[in-house]
């Protein structure tokens, strides 16, 4: 009881540290590429630094921590981390060329449609059992995320599809991370070997398209002309790599602690606050649709809630179950095809998650 105390209270400090980093970082991007000095056009420029700086700091910490991470095998590498090293560069690219076109909250709603494709690609990989509980509960809350957003959208075709497409690679990247941490050596340090794989994946493919499709236009632009925005920029760019690092190893955590769907669902809650602070920032009207949306999101989240702490194992089925394993001092989730039985459930995770 008081391990699994400490579990929850692991993953509430990693979401409540997410939130605050997401959310500000979703308002800073705002500002940055669209309001700061007419905005920061180059977001290709703006991703490759990002992941470059996350290259940088997770060899800094395997330098300090040698034994943290272990070497892949070259078919994961090629099967797994490149894929999601792409998957990842284009959703951060992709998010930030959106949020020129569109309003925080549009892109809030869209982005929480993820939450759909999560679980059709967890299903699809078989990392989640299908539970049609759990397709009501994602809808409902998608719903309700949209009604939040009612009346506040400005609808812009670019815009749609650069922050869709965005949703659609990110949520993938997320459900194959997962997968890729099932197959790591549990004794290393899963977060860092994520970031450590992929950040240079990332980078290296982002790198090339800056040079091609910034090079010309930063160079000329008043950024490189003005010293003063120049060095405001710079140190711009580097804190937001830095968070940005810090933020994706909190996701990390989060899915070896939970799952990509838990993650998932999680972030609609994020997504709630999200639009509340746009509302402040940016002067969006909150109208009684819209409040009407939150509680409605907010009902679902609950309810999410309780099919997670509510096990119901009346019936003998055989399925493929999230385990939270003990191996040595870290926990990890692994996914495994195992026959589920009324008195079997003390190390069962809820299949919901």
């Amino acid at each position: 009881m008081k391990q699994r105390v400490m579990h929850l209270l692991d993953v509430a400090i990693c979401i409540l540290g997410w939130y605050a980093m997401s959310i500000s970082m979703t308002l800073f991007n705002k500002w940055f590429v669209k309001v700061w000095h007419g905005g920061f056009p180059f977001v290709f420029t703006m991703g490759a630094i990002h992941m470059s700086i996350k290259a940088l700091l997770t060899r800094a910490m395997l330098w300090r921590h040698p034994t943290a991470i272990a070497a892949i095998s070259p078919h994961n590498y090629w099967r797994l981390c490149v894929p999601i090293g792409l998957f990842t560069g284009a959703d951060i690219v992709m998010s930030n060329m959106s949020l020129r076109y569109i309003t925080v909250s549009f892109f809030t709603i869209v982005k929480s449609g993820g939450n759909v494709w999560n679980l059709l690609f967890s299903i699809a990989l078989g990392l989640q059992h299908l539970s049609p509980s759990l397709f009501i509960v994602v809808l409902v809350i998608c719903v309700g995320i949209g009604l939040a957003s009612y009346g506040t959208i400005h609808f812009v075709v670019i815009g749609f599809v650069l922050v869709l497409s965005a949703s659609i690679l990110g949520t993938l990247r997320w459900v194959l991370t997962q997968f890729l941490m099932q197959q790591m050596d549990p004794r290393q340090n899963k977060s860092l070997a994520v970031v450590f794989h992929i950040a240079p994946v990332s980078a290296l493919s982002l790198v090339p398209i800056a040079l091609l499709v910034d090079g010309a236009g930063l160079t000329s632009s008043v950024f490189a002309r003005d010293m003063t925005l120049w060095m405001e920029c710079l140190v711009f760019l580097t804190t937001g790599g830095f968070l940005s690092f810090l933020l994706i190893y909190v996701e990390v955590e989060l899915v070896k602690s939970t799952s990509a769907l838990s993650l998932g669902i999680a972030g609609n809650l994020k997504d709630v606050m999200q639009i509340l602070m746009a509302m402040l920032v940016f002067q969006d009207h909150l109208s009684a649709v819209n409040g009407a949306g939150l509680a409605l999101a907010t009902v679902g989240l609950m309810w999410y809630s309780y099919l997670k702490t509510t096990t119901t194992a009346t019936t003998t089925t055989t399925e493929y179950a999230s385990v939270v394993q003990q191996d040595g001092n870290e926990d990890e989730i692994g996914i495994q095809c195992r026959t589920s039985r009324p008195h079997d459930t003390t190390k069962q995770v809820d299949h919901h998650a």
